[in-house]
């Protein structure tokens, strides 16, 4: 049967329904035979966010059929399409030159051009790094993704340790005291900015 190809849940269909067209709507949706779970796999909400932590006995009933997938897929595009901020007045003349800019996503960058992880490392900017899988992938086990980065071959490039809060920016006030900090040779005194300003500029300045 095309709609499900399990004997047992195909066969307690027929008695209850008599015919396929007769079949319900939801009942239909959630009996439908899953999608093979691949990597890849084009829509799993299960797999996706919550398979990595799961046994693969669960893992399978939360795999979705193909219709649901569709429809999930369908409502996401409709609503993408359907936002003007998404299509005409996506411009310059509306974001300024500079917000057009920031929305582009570069998939060279960090999380491939993820928005999220910028979002963490302007929120939260002493909780994540630039380079951490935590900030890039929050959604995927470091396991994962450190199996799928070394496919890659770009787990070079990422930091794998959990994130640790870093001290918080100390505001200062007052000449006398910026005077005092930029006169103090005991070194003392560190830029939040300063180790990601050293692997732009090399030497003094």
């Amino acid at each position: 049967m095309e709609w499900n190809t399990d004997p047992e849940i195909a066969d307690a269909a027929e008695k209850l329904y008599g015919n396929i067209d007769y079949l319900e709507l939801y009942v239909g949706l959630q009996a439908e035979e899953p999608k093979p779970l691949v990597d890849g796999a084009g829509l799993c909400p299960g797999k996706f966010f919550l398979v990595p932590l799961l046994s693969t006995s669960i893992q399978a009933n939360l795999l979705t059929g193909y219709t649901i997938s569709r429809a999930i897929l369908s409502d996401a595009i409709a609503l993408t399409r359907g936002d003007r901020y998404f299509t005409h007045d996506f411009t310059p003349y509306n974001l300024t030159a500079w917000g057009f800019a920031d929305c582009q996503r570069d998939p060279n960058a960090f999380g491939f051009g993820s928005t999220l992880g910028r979002l963490f490392l302007r929120t939260l900017p002493n909780h994540f790094t630039e380079n951490s899988i935590y900030t890039f992938f929050p959604l995927m086990t470091p396991e994962s993704m450190k199996t799928n980065l070394t496919k890659l071959g770009v787990i070079d490039q990422y930091d794998l340790s959990r994130p640790v809060e870093r001290s918080p920016t100390v505001s200062v006030n007052g000449y006398a005291r910026v005077a005092a900090i930029l006169n103090d040779k005991s070194g003392g005194f560190s830029t939040s900015y300063k180790a990601r300003v050293t692997r732009v500029l090399h030497g003094p300045g």
